[in-house]
Protein backbone atom coordinates (compact mmCIF):
# COMPACT_ATOMS: atom_id res chain seq x y z
CA UNK A 1 0.00 0.00 0.00
CA UNK A 2 1.41 3.24 -0.85
CA UNK A 3 1.36 6.26 0.64
CA UNK A 4 -1.51 7.96 -0.84
CA UNK A 5 -3.43 4.81 -0.52
CA UNK A 6 -2.51 5.04 3.32
CA UNK A 7 -4.51 8.83 3.32
CA UNK A 8 -6.77 7.91 1.46
CA UNK A 9 -8.33 5.09 3.69
CA UNK A 10 -7.78 6.93 6.13
CA UNK A 11 -10.01 10.11 5.12
CA UNK A 12 -12.67 7.59 4.08
CA UNK A 13 -12.55 6.71 7.81
CA UNK A 14 -12.50 9.90 9.59
CA UNK A 15 -14.78 11.33 7.00
CA UNK A 16 -17.90 10.85 8.55
CA UNK A 17 -16.33 11.08 11.94
CA UNK A 18 -15.00 14.78 11.39
CA UNK A 19 -18.52 15.74 9.42
CA UNK A 20 -20.56 14.77 12.72
CA UNK A 21 -18.50 16.77 15.19
CA UNK A 22 -18.33 19.40 12.71
CA UNK A 23 -22.50 19.38 12.62
CA UNK A 24 -22.80 18.68 16.10
CA UNK A 25 -20.63 21.83 16.52
CA UNK A 26 -22.61 24.03 13.75
CA UNK A 27 -26.05 23.15 15.30
CA UNK A 28 -24.82 23.68 19.02
CA UNK A 29 -23.65 27.21 18.00
CA UNK A 30 -26.79 28.05 15.74
CA UNK A 31 -28.44 26.75 19.16
CA UNK A 32 -26.28 28.75 21.31
CA UNK A 33 -27.12 32.15 18.92
CA UNK A 34 -30.52 31.77 19.05
CA UNK A 35 -30.82 31.44 23.08
CA UNK A 36 -28.83 34.83 23.11
CA UNK A 37 -30.95 36.52 20.82
CA UNK A 38 -33.93 35.42 22.20
CA UNK A 39 -32.46 36.45 26.02
CA UNK A 40 -31.63 39.70 24.24
CA UNK A 41 -34.88 40.71 23.10
CA UNK A 42 -36.41 39.75 26.29
CA UNK A 43 -34.37 41.63 28.13
CA UNK A 44 -34.65 44.53 25.98
CA UNK A 45 -38.44 44.48 26.14
CA UNK A 46 -38.19 44.57 30.01
CA UNK A 47 -36.08 47.54 30.31
CA UNK A 48 -38.63 49.29 27.89
CA UNK A 49 -41.47 48.68 30.42
CA UNK A 50 -43.05 45.47 29.32
CA UNK A 51 -41.70 43.83 32.38
CA UNK A 52 -43.47 44.98 36.04
CA UNK A 53 -41.47 40.90 37.22
CA UNK A 54 -38.01 42.95 35.75
CA UNK A 55 -38.70 45.82 37.58
CA UNK A 56 -38.82 44.10 40.87
CA UNK A 57 -36.14 42.23 39.67
CA UNK A 58 -34.17 45.26 39.78
CA UNK A 59 -35.42 46.00 43.35
CA UNK A 60 -32.82 46.40 45.77
CA UNK A 61 -35.22 45.67 48.59
CA UNK A 62 -36.07 42.51 46.70
CA UNK A 63 -33.47 41.14 44.73
CA UNK A 64 -31.87 39.08 47.64
CA UNK A 65 -34.83 36.53 47.75
CA UNK A 66 -36.65 37.48 45.11
CA UNK A 67 -37.66 37.47 41.44
CA UNK A 68 -34.19 35.88 40.41
CA UNK A 69 -35.87 34.14 36.71
CA UNK A 70 -36.43 37.13 34.65
CA UNK A 71 -37.03 35.51 31.25
CA UNK A 72 -39.20 32.84 32.46
CA UNK A 73 -41.12 34.29 35.30
CA UNK A 74 -43.25 31.15 36.05
CA UNK A 75 -40.27 29.35 37.29
CA UNK A 76 -40.43 32.23 40.03
CA UNK A 77 -43.78 31.16 40.98
CA UNK A 78 -42.92 27.76 40.64
CA UNK A 79 -40.19 27.77 42.97
CA UNK A 80 -42.13 30.36 45.28
CA UNK A 81 -39.17 33.53 44.77
CA UNK A 82 -41.77 35.63 42.73
CA UNK A 83 -42.74 38.70 44.71
CA UNK A 84 -45.25 41.51 44.10
CA UNK A 85 -43.88 44.47 41.52
CA UNK A 86 -43.26 47.55 43.84
CA UNK A 87 -45.76 50.19 43.25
Amino acid sequence: MTLGETRAAARAEIGPLYSGLLHFAFTNLIALGVIAEYYQWFHLAAHLGFGRHHAAHHDPRAMIAHNFNITFPICDKLFGTCAPPPT
